[in-house]
């Protein structure tokens, strides 16, 4: 249910294009790049909260018919370590 508000309402029909890129790049910076915790004393958020963030970022792209410079730059660190 929460998905379905965020994705449907909020994102495709509320945020400029503006706040979109703002939101993928707080989701980065805040979930994305914490995840697993390479610093001794850090916690990681749950493997479930990196699914939705990566969720959310995906659902956001997709408004995009191009990255934006902006995302690209915020996503290129944390997507290329998940995907080694």
């Amino acid at each position: 249910m929460v998905g379905v508000l965020l994705c449907d309402l909020i994102e495709v029909r509320m945020l400029s294009e503006q706040s979109q890129i703002a939101t993928i790049q707080e989701l980065s910076s805040s979930y994305l790049r914490k995840w697993p915790a390479l610093i001794p004393g850090k916690i990681a958020p749950d493997v479930k909260v990196l699914v939705i963030a990566l969720m959310e970022v995906a659902g956001l792209l997709q408004q995009f018919r191009n990255a934006p410079p902006p995302v690209q730059v915020c996503l290129s660190v944390s997507l290329l370590y998940y995907l080694t």
